[in-house]
């Protein structure tokens, strides 16, 4: 279903550009972002120039661009800048606990809670998460 999803937005996006909030409404518009979001990296890098220009001119959420910075940043084996992107690590129990990807100027915290804020995502409190630096996401079940 995302295939088509995502055949259906880039046929939307070559013959009328991208679906403007102003234009479609926000839920059209995010939901046409989510389907850049969940695509392969090719596509992210395709579409991240206009995902950045929408959010600029306030037609898509500052989160939805950080969303896709952070995923782009992980999927080329990077820091995270927001701290968006996660998994579930399996505990020696075979209980699963949350963790955050490492992110860029870890153990920093206020500086990655500030750009968090400044994105329009609330701050990450560190005690109600696991964070290890050193975990790879092909380590994590998405």
């Amino acid at each position: 279903m995302d295939s088509i999803n995502l055949t259906h937005v880039k046929n939307i996006y070559y013959q009328y550009g991208w679906p403007k909030e102003s234009q479609v409404g926000g839920w059209a518009a995010q939901g046409a972002f989510l389907q850049i979001q969940h695509a392969n990296l090719e596509t992210k890098l395709e579409f991240y120039p206009v995902i950045k220009e929408m959010a600029k001119l306030g037609e898509l959420p500052n989160f939805s661009y950080g969303l896709l910075t952070d995923a782009i940043l992980v999927s080329q084996g990077k820091k995270q800048i927001y701290g968006t992107q996660g998994g579930l690590k399996t505990n020696r129990d075979g209980s699963t606990t949350g963790v955050v990807w490492p992110i860029k100027d870890y153990p920093n915290i206020k500086k990655i809670n500030k750009r968090r804020v400044e994105m329009g995502f609330s701050e990450i409190d560190f005690n109600e998460i696991s964070y290890d630096p050193k975990v790879k996401p092909r380590d994590l079940k998405p």
